[in-house]
């Protein structure tokens, strides 16, 4: 699967400022793209664990998203196995997202442990496959996806800056 690549950024304009997703092609250096936008006005943002606890409650509230895995800054097995755990609980059952939720919450609050990158899912009605996701450097992947998608993420992200 080939992931549209936008990285997150802000822009102040007029009194507001604008959160906007940049298409980065991976042809084009990261650091040159970055140095680029930066000196075109525009500001990175990077999306802590809380925003991402955020952004999956925004996806999952449509009722077609669903978690498929969560990276951790920490390579931790002990974790990983309960995030696994914890994943699989929600793809049989969503209402199990809450106990995700909340573990999630919790060890992202209480030690420096953080959410290094989130990945998404839905099928279309047409049982089409869309998937994104998410890293805590501002890059967000899109596969298959309306540019709405996009645009919620900016919006989650705009109500942090």
């Amino acid at each position: 699967m080939k992931y549209n690549k936008n990285k997150i950024f802000w822009i102040a304009r007029n009194t507001s400022k604008d959160v906007i997703c940049i298409p980065w092609d991976e042809k084009e250096e990261y650091y040159s793209f970055i140095k680029r936008e930066i000196t075109d006005g525009y500001h990175q943002l990077s999306v802590t664990s809380e925003i991402m606890l955020d952004i999956i409650s925004t996806f999952m509230r449509l009722g077609t998203w669903k978690v498929d895995n969560i990276e951790m800054m920490e390579d931790d097995r002990e974790l990983n196995n309960i995030l696994e755990g914890l994943i699989d609980s929600v793809k049989s059952n969503a209402n199990k997202i809450l106990d995700l939720y909340e573990y999630l919450s919790s060890i992202t609050k209480d030690s420096s442990i953080e959410v290094k990158r989130i990945y998404l899912s839905s099928r279309g009605e047409n049982g089409e496959l869309s998937a994104i996701f998410i890293q805590v450097n501002g890059i967000v992947g899109t596969y298959n996806c309306p540019d709405k998608v996009n645009t919620m993420i900016c919006q989650v992200m705009r109500e942090y800056i």
